[in-house]
């Protein structure tokens, strides 16, 4: 996602061009208008301001974002792709952030705490996905918390 405007672009069309000759046959980039399609960025988990690199999976449906607080250099472009490719890399997972304190008998379960969380072998879970305008989910709320305060220790 590239603001073709800003002369920075141009670096980073030049070092893509440089890095994809290393991935020919592999994997395919792409440049898009970061400007026209800035909502479309944010599905990505970008901040919807270019630039921004997402290597995108189709066969799995899963991102991989080039961190925008990185610089875009040949190095770092290289790697991350390389780390693609060698599966050393994580997926993107867009979530809220964890919350600072899960003080209460439910937790809360963000995208990046969910297989932490859930996957726990020492732990047993129940997971509720609970959704605001629900009238269900609020009326089993008070159940659910007295259910975490029981089963607490």
């Amino acid at each position: 996602f590239l603001d073709y405007n800003a002369d920075i672009s141009k670096d980073i069309l030049t070092i893509a061009g440089n890095v994809a000759k290393d991935f020919k046959g592999r994997l395919s980039l792409v440049k898009l208008d970061g400007i026209r399609w800035a909502e479309h960025s944010k599905n990505f988990g970008l901040s919807g301001t270019p630039p921004g690199i997402v290597l995108e999976d189709r066969s799995t449906n899963k991102n991989y974002v080039f961190p925008q607080s990185s610089e875009i250099t040949e190095d770092a472009l290289r790697a991350h792709l390389q780390g693609y490719v060698d599966g050393t890399i994580q997926p993107t997972v867009k979530s809220e952030e964890i919350p600072a304190s899960q003080d209460g008998p439910v937790y809360v379960l963000v995208g990046k705490s969910f297989e932490s969380v859930v996957y726990d072998e020492t732990k047993d879970v129940l997971v509720e996905f609970y959704a605001p305008w629900c009238g269900h989910c609020k009326t089993l709320a008070p159940k659910y918390d007295a259910l975490g305060e029981s089963f607490k220790s």
